[in-house]
């Protein structure tokens, strides 16, 4: 970007102000379409050894975990976007109508096919 041979790159904000981006690129497209992973992987052989009852409850500890995580990263993309802009960081702030009804379109899919992501999502949409 400083010498002139890239004209855009796609980071999540985190990315941009730890790299500190806005001194070679002042200019941010915000178009939140990012998603955060939440993922739970433990062995068969691990998780077949528990009780049912441990199983239940590591299961509920990571839904705990889960939405902490999704509450913080709201937290953290609001502290990075404020950085960015006390950088003088000029942001244009696509909506979701900017895209043609795509998005809405993708999220009934998902979210009719995939109970889990529908719960992520509406976690992630509604949080503070």
């Amino acid at each position: 970007m400083e010498q002139g041979k890239l004209d855009a790159i796609d980071c999540d904000l985190a990315t941009a102000v730890g790299l500190k981006l806005y001194q070679a690129a002042p200019h941010l497209m915000l178009t939140n379409q990012m998603a955060f992973p939440g993922i739970f992987t433990v062995s068969k052989k691990w998780w077949s050894g528990l009780s049912p009852d441990m199983q239940a409850k590591v299961a509920e500890a990571f839904v705990e975990a889960e939405q902490w995580g999704a509450q913080r990263l709201v937290q953290s993309e609001r502290a990075n976007l404020r950085t960015l802009r006390e950088h003088g960081v000029t942001v244009t702030e696509l909506k979701e109508a900017d895209f043609n009804g795509v998005p809405e379109k993708l999220r009934s899919f998902y979210y009719s096919t995939h109970p889990r992501l529908k719960r992520f999502g509406l976690v992630v949409t509604e949080s503070p």
